[in-house]
């Protein structure tokens, strides 16, 4: 499911039961795997690679490269490219 006022990158991959919510951005050469759930007004830079059932609250950013492991939640920015993991999400 894809909300209003989403923009979609070049070569996005958007997997099975994935949700984005309104006015959220996903850079190009993006990749979110099945049944991530990415809340309204966020942005998800370039190259970033969202494992399986991960969870980004509303507004949150995540920078260009950055790696988030499965089962994640995102509730603060990503400012680093480097991986994720946890709950809530943590750099490794």
């Amino acid at each position: 499911m894809i909300g209003p006022n989403v923009i979609l990158g070049d070569a996005v991959f958007v997997n099975t039961g994935s949700m984005i919510g309104h006015d959220t951005a996903i850079g190009s050469f993006s990749s979110l795997m099945a049944n991530n759930n990415i809340a309204g007004k966020c942005r998800v830079g370039e190259e970033v690679y969202l494992a399986s059932t991960v969870t980004v609250i509303p507004s949150r950013s995540i920078c260009d490269g950055a790696f988030i492991g499965a089962g994640s939640v995102v509730i603060r920015d990503i400012k680093e490219r480097r991986t994720v993991f946890g709950n809530p999400a943590n750099y490794l």
